[in-house]
């Protein structure tokens, strides 16, 4: 057979069959880009949303450093974070007459006495009933939770008061039911190591000399007490707090510091934000912020003024007045401002259209399915967050906004508004 004869046997009919499966293959595409079932959906809902600055805040307060006339092994008198009246004594700095180097000395003073304060914390008084091992034992359940949450969350800095409250209660709890009678002996033998370490007869105390207030030991001296001054707040810009921050952080040695005296209550954070947010926070008006860094503690705090840079960003001045005893004066810690609520609908980003007004202007919207068919909605969005959006309520809007449980189509092929689909 011939090439002219095979083509005009066969021509014609492969011409119908490539028209027949093309017919076929345009059939199948409009019915699957037509059908409803090609559309990613979700339901509008209402939702209340907290809007939340988040930035690193630098500690401000009245702080005064007390100082021993020469190094030495400081031993605390009292404990620190307690309240101290005028002309009482605070620390002894005794002369290291030890074999070893005045810092690991001092490390083992340290240790000596923490484990004193557990120990004596755990002690049982006489006649005390058996009744209270029940109690104990929940404390020390609670303790252990405490601490794993701090753990899994990163707040490491809890974690040394949490494990000597539960050692505490674990010896209260040994003592009572009688499991161990050894408190009493590892106390005394603390003691005689201490002693050890203390050697001769020459201290000197370290007085609280002025008004009362509360002593915090050297473990709490940062160096930015004579830096991040109420004085500092007071004139404080946007460069003098960059030049605060460069000098803090310069330092290197805190002398002879035996440990510092708070003596007002108020206490201010620095928070800088790379941006302009006076938008957002108001001086005069108090705001909820979490401190991370001390277990998620929720503080009120007031704006008191808000300092703005040459380029354009702004440092917010917040003060409070409260002194939880757990809290963590951190010089430097992470906060979470919330700044408002937003309530409305709640839309994904990729569901976000624009489309034209009657006036002809350009406004927001969202793409619903109604009846097999698809229908533009105009938004008014209050709020932008990561990958969503806070849409205002219908409302009296009328009918051309968004409504409650509306079907909003996240995601579909050729959409708009009245298209039909089957």
């Amino acid at each position: 057979m011939t090439r002219r004869e095979f083509l005009r046997r066969y021509f014609l009919k492969f011409i119908a069959a490539l028209t027949l499966v093309g017919l076929i293959v345009y059939t199948l595409y409009h019915a699957l880009g037509s059908a409803a079932g090609s559309l990613l959906t979700t339901p509008a809902r209402r939702v209340s949303d907290t809007q939340i600055l988040g930035g690193e805040a630098v500690l401000f307060r009245s702080e005064a450093l007390l100082e021993a006339p020469s190094d030495g092994l400081i031993n605390d008198l009292v404990e620190s974070g307690s309240k101290v009246a005028r002309d009482v004594a605070v620390a002894q700095v005794w002369q290291n007459m030890t074999d070893m180097s005045t810092a690991e000395a001092q490390r083992l003073l340290y240790r000596c006495n923490r484990i004193i304060s557990v120990l004596e914390a755990g002690r049982v008084e006489a006649g005390e009933p058996l009744s209270g091992a029940q109690e104990c034992k929940d404390r020390i359940t609670a303790d252990y939770l405490a601490i794993k949450q701090a753990a899994q969350s990163g707040n490491l800095s809890a974690l040394v008061a949490m494990e000597d409250d539960m050692l505490s209660n674990l010896c209260r709890y040994a003592t009572m039911t009688g499991t161990d009678q050894s408190v009493e002996q590892v106390l005394e033998a603390m003691k005689v190591s201490k002693n050890a370490l203390l050697l001769g007869g020459t201290s000197v105390s370290i007085v609280n000399t002025e008004a009362s207030g509360y002593y915090y030991n050297r473990a709490y001296v940062d160096g930015g007490e004579s830096i991040f001054t109420e004085d500092a707040l007071e004139s404080l810009t946007a460069e003098s707090f960059d030049a605060l921050c460069a000098q803090f952080a310069a330092m290197k040695d805190t002398g002879n510091a035996v440990g510092k005296m708070v003596r007002r209550h108020e206490w201010s954070i620095a928070v800088d934000f790379s941006s302009a947010v006076s938008s957002l926070l108001v001086p005069g008006l108090t705001y909820r912020v979490t401190f991370p860094e001390n277990s998620d503690l929720v503080l009120t705090l007031t704006c008191v003024r808000i300092v703005s840079g040459a380029d354009g960003r702004e440092i917010v001045i917040l003060q409070s007045s409260d002194n939880p005893r757990d809290f963590e004066y951190l010089r430097r810690q992470r906060v979470e401002i919330e700044v408002g609520s937003c309530n409305g609908y709640y839309i994904p980003e990729q569901a976000l259209h624009t489309g034209v007004s009657e006036s002809g202007e350009t406004v927001d919207g969202v793409y619903i399915f109604e009846n097999s068919t698809v229908y533009f909605r105009r938004i008014e969005i209050l709020y932008r967050g990561d990958g969503y959006v806070i849409a205002a309520e219908q409302g009296d809007r009328g009918s051309a906004y968004l409504a409650l449980n509306d079907i909003i189509v996240i995601s579909g092929g050729n959409l708009y508004d009245g298209r039909v689909l089957k």
